[in-house]
């Protein structure tokens, strides 16, 4: 995206986009670390704002009992490790995760619409299943869906059969990572936290 132009009351301005400023925040990985290898995996977060478990990881657990993947699960809640909700044998949960370490290995986020967790997995050219219900989640959901990078769910406590056909949609449809790999190479070229340190430097000069 270009540069764009604008006025502010002493001098003109200009604003660019520099993509996802990643911000490195150590999270130490959990105990159950080792299950990941060779399995194929489905990442889930209900974001760390709205952080009712019933709204998004339950309906999600419950439709993906079933699944050949291990269903991995943020609570978002420090020291809340665990959900109020039998766990299914195929699910592994935390309350906090190295997301960057983990989103390599998933096939795709199952996501509020948190704008972190949604610039975080299209890094990595990962595909969404976004059920974002407030706040700014909606717009983000429609931005994801409308960029073919996945699934807009259109709420923010879908039901579970909605959920899983749209996760069994995003898994067998490769033209959603395709787009979602375009739009890391995107992120990439932007610069990052770099580029905007490039550019607030340029602006104090």
């Amino acid at each position: 995206m270009p540069a764009l132009d604008f006025d502010l009351p002493d001098r003109p301005a200009r604003l660019h986009w520099v993509g996802r400023l990643a911000v490195p925040e150590p999270v130490p990985r959990p105990s159950w670390w080792g299950d990941l290898e060779g399995r194929r995996v489905i990442a889930v977060t209900q974001g760390t704002q709205n952080v009712d478990p019933t709204d998004l990881l339950h309906p999600t657990w419950e439709t993906l009992a079933d699944v050949d993947a291990l269903v991995v699960a943020s609570t978002g809640v420090r020291g809340e490790d665990s959900l109020p909700f039998p766990v299914p044998a195929n699910a592994r949960t935390s309350a906090m995760l190295p997301f960057d370490d983990l989103l390599p290995r998933a096939d795709l986020l199952v996501t509020n619409g948190g704008w972190g967790g949604v610039l975080t997995a299209l890094s990595h050219g990962v595909p969404l299943v976004v059920g974002g219900g407030d706040l700014d989640k909606p717009e983000v959901a429609g931005r994801v869906d409308a960029a073919g990078a996945g699934i807009n769910l259109r709420t923010g406590r879908p039901e579970p059969h909605d959920i899983r056909a749209a996760v069994d949609r995003v898994r067998t449809d490769a033209r959603y990572r395709e787009r979602a790999r375009e739009i890391s190479e995107q992120l990439t070229a932007a610069g990052g936290a770099v580029q905007a340190a490039e550019v607030l430097e340029t602006f104090t000069r």
